[in-house]
């Protein structure tokens, strides 16, 4: 019995050897992760923020690529507006034109109504 227990403890005293500097490894290793685990919560938090204000100014960058386009459309709407104002006043300046010509030649005609009432008035008295 004494030589196989002695047996045994200079097994597990090899094994030992071995395994009590894995031991203190892990503990030390297990420190490293906790100080890792801590930091990983810290910068998670941050990123959870940045990815909040992200999200804000995501929202606030689409608002205003939104009122840019509706901008632009009410721009190229006016733009069409104006070129056909453009072309209905050019287009109307030779009928001024020819309004004021047919306007004089309307107040010739007035001035000339009475004397040709009275011409075919006697014209049709002589007949």
């Amino acid at each position: 019995g004494l030589c196989s227990w002695t047996t045994a403890m200079a097994f597990f005293f090899t094994i030992n050897k071995e395994v009590l500097p894995l031991k203190a490894n892990l503990a030390v290793q297990e420190g490293r992760l906790k100080v890792a685990m801590s930091s990983l919560q810290v910068a998670q938090v941050q990123l959870d923020d940045k990815q909040r204000e992200l999200d804000a100014v995501q929202m606030m960058y689409e608002g205003a690529v939104k009122e840019k386009k509706t901008l632009l459309d009410a721009a190229e709407t006016c733009r069409r507006k104006m070129k056909a104002a453009t072309a209905l006043i050019s287009g109307l300046g030779g009928e001024k034109e020819r309004w004021t010509q047919q306007s004089k030649e309307f107040e010739q005609q007035i001035m000339q109504l009475v004397g040709d009432a009275l011409l075919a008035t006697a014209f049709l008295s002589y007949s």
